[in-house]
């Protein structure tokens, strides 16, 4: 939820931008795809996808890239 209220409020500018939504949208399909499939699988295509959702990939995990800068204590 939180990452689609992000993409929600992001403005996308230019095409460096509109790809960032993007990425994140099939993420949060991708995610979402063992919970409503048959919903998913219509949004995967609506994003332009030709292959089913069934035969994706899930994404990376990169444990750097959620380490927070700081902790308030």
């Amino acid at each position: 939820m939180e990452l689609l209220n992000a993409v929600q409020r992001f403005d996308p500018v230019d095409a460096n931008a509109r790809a960032i939504v993007n990425e994140s949208l099939e993420i949060a399909v991708l995610a979402l795809a063992p919970i409503v499939p048959h919903v998913t699988h219509a949004l995967w295509h609506a994003l332009g996808h030709k292959q089913t959702l069934a035969y994706e990939a899930w994404p990376k995990y990169d444990p750097a890239l959620v380490k927070a800068d700081e902790v308030e204590v």
